[in-house]
């Protein structure tokens, strides 16, 4: 169950743009590596190296990345309010996603 929650690198993309006659659609990407966790033994250090080296990918495919890492609740709702006002009416994206704030509270204890 651990090993879930430590994979928190979450790549979020989304095609947009016109028709094909129109210009080249835009894609955007949110990346998020939380690894900063409050409670020591849920510290990971490769979610937020492995969001990096996403992120980096992405761009390399012509994709606008918006990194996060280390995010808390506010930073993350923030990311996706942001993200979800570049996504136009009609672009898809996943339904569920399985992502923790870094400053989540433990619920085992």
């Amino acid at each position: 169950m651990r090993r879930l929650l430590g994979i928190l690198v979450f790549a979020l993309a989304a095609m947009l743009g016109a028709s094909s006659a129109q210009a080249p659609a835009k894609r955007i990407a949110l990346v998020i590596g939380n690894g900063a966790y409050q409670r020591p033994a849920w510290v990971l250090t490769n979610p937020p190296r492995d969001a990096d080296l996403m992120a980096q990918r992405l761009a390399a495919l012509g994709f606008q990345v918006d990194l996060v890492k280390n995010a808390d609740r506010e930073a993350m709702q923030g990311a996706f309010t942001r993200f979800g006002q570049r996504l136009r009416a009609g672009a898809r994206a996943p339904r569920a996603c399985s992502i923790m704030p870094a400053t989540a509270p433990s619920r085992t204890g």
